[in-house]
């Protein structure tokens, strides 16, 4: 989704390289690179600017770009590493107080809103799994493995200026999946809705791979079905049968894709929900999220009011000063070696509309966006590359400049509509108004 900002990032960066210690580069966490174990990758990969980088990685074979990644031993291993002070899982009670207890253990490794969306997903994915006859037990064994997927990626997520894919983002695509399949006919069953909570929980696990932590993500829906298939797939069928397992590891790999097929109904609308996420205020790197007063001096930044290093130093005192936990404040206080002049550019294009509903619109979903006319403004003055509109129409292969000049674009297969986008009005958000005024 945001390959083309990482192009041009790389490009303005391409006479960099990592420097010795824990100084690094804008895009290395703490200056140093994770390896498929933990440790740091070989010297050659260290060494190389990110176009170079970039190059290498593709001049590779599927089977070597996969050995990078060994997304079945490396994501456990960051996850037990950043969870290593939560202690041993519940394995009595019931899935609700056991979720409970087992994020009172995780604690300040996650804010409290962000515990309270975690807390929301799991569950609702126990309750639809208790429609589903899953006894207790495996129910408190996937929850508990939920639960513990989306904190880590949680705080993985707070140590990055990407677009987020921790709490908010996966709990943004559960509940947007929910709303497509209300209004999709017949589709609003108990299986559905677990399957697209439990893929908003896993979708995005291959993110925390070594490569993915270096902006090679590519290939991160696949690295996430790998860890899924390997460690979480056999619960998952022992609970609810093989054919669950399949669709729901199908829907991880595709999580990404624009295939649209209303007969297979939990896919479509976790593949739209992920999409729409470009919308999503939810999608606002935590650095911003969690500490607006950055937002006013992400805008200076764009605007070259203030340059990379001035802003670095007053984003890390405005996380100071925030309020939030020694592990949060420690977590976004990384993510500020990523910042660059591009960093705008993406993070700001994201409060240029927000969606507003969907609907069914006899045979396919309609989809309504509010258009905010002050970000639009702002993306002017800042002349942001990522605009969302766009992006997202392109994706689905939608007339673009239909989309821009009327407000209303199709995506039809033949000659059947099977989806449409319309622009029908504007709302001014809270936030965007603290950054316009700020």
């Amino acid at each position: 989704m945001f390959r083309e900002w990482f192009e041009q990032w790389g490009n303005a960066n391409s006479g960099n390289r990592r420097e010795s210690g824990h100084k690094g580069i804008p895009g290395f966490r703490g200056g140093s690179l994770p390896g498929p174990t933990g440790g740091a990758m070989s010297a050659d990969w260290e060494e190389l600017s990110i176009p170079e980088r970039n190059a290498k990685f593709a001049s590779l074979s599927k089977m070597e770009r996969d050995a990078l990644a060994d997304p079945e031993n490396s994501i456990l291993k960051n996850q037990a590493d950043i969870l290593k002070g939560a202690g041993d899982r519940p394995t009595s009670g019931t899935p609700r107080s056991a979720i409970a207890e087992r994020l009172k253990k995780i604690g300040d490794l996650v804010t409290l809103e962000s515990a309270g969306l975690i807390s929301k997903v799991a569950n609702e994915t126990d309750a639809e799994l208790s429609k589903l006859g899953v006894d207790e037990d495996s129910r408190r064994a996937l929850v508990m493995e939920m639960v513990d997927t989306m904190a880590s990626q949680d705080y993985e997520a707070m140590s990055r200026t990407l677009g987020d894919h921790g709490s908010y983002h996966l709990e943004g695509d559960a509940r947007m999946a929910q709303d497509l399949l209300r209004v999709i006919p017949g589709a609003d069953t108990p299986r559905n809705n677990a399957l697209v909570n439990m893929a908003a929980a896993f979708h995005d696990t291959g993110y925390m791979t070594p490569p993915s932590k270096i902006f090679m993500d590519g290939e991160h829906p696949h690295w996430s079905q790998m860890h899924f298939d390997a460690n979480i797939r056999p619960m998952v069928e022992k609970a609810l049968g093989p054919e669950f397992g399949k669709q729901l590891s199908g829907m991880i790999a595709t999580h990404a894709d624009t295939t649209i097929d209303y007969k297979d109904p939990a896919a479509t609308a976790f593949r739209l929900s992920d999409n729409l996420a470009l919308f999503h205020r939810e999608k606002m790197p935590p650095v911003f999220r969690n500490v607006p007063d950055n937002i006013s001096v992400l805008k200076n930044l764009g605007m070259g009011k203030v340059d990379v290093k001035t802003a670095q130093t007053q984003m890390i005192s405005n996380i100071n000063k925030a309020g939030l936990s020694k592990k949060v404040s420690g977590a976004l206080r990384k993510s500020i070696t990523e910042l660059s002049g591009f960093t705008p550019k993406v993070a700001l294009g994201m409060l240029a509309g927000d969606v507003h509903k969907v609907d069914w619109a006899g045979d396919h979903v309609s989809v309504s966006l509010y258009r905010n006319s002050q970000a639009k403004e702002l993306q002017k003055t800042l002349d942001l590359g990522a605009k969302q509109f766009l992006k997202f129409s392109k994706a689905y292969g939608m007339d673009s400049s239909q989309l821009e000049n009327t407000g209303f674009a199709e995506l039809k297969s033949g000659n059947q509509t099977v989806l449409d986008m319309r622009v029908i009005g504007e709302a001014l958000r809270s936030l965007l108004q603290t950054m316009v005024s700020g």
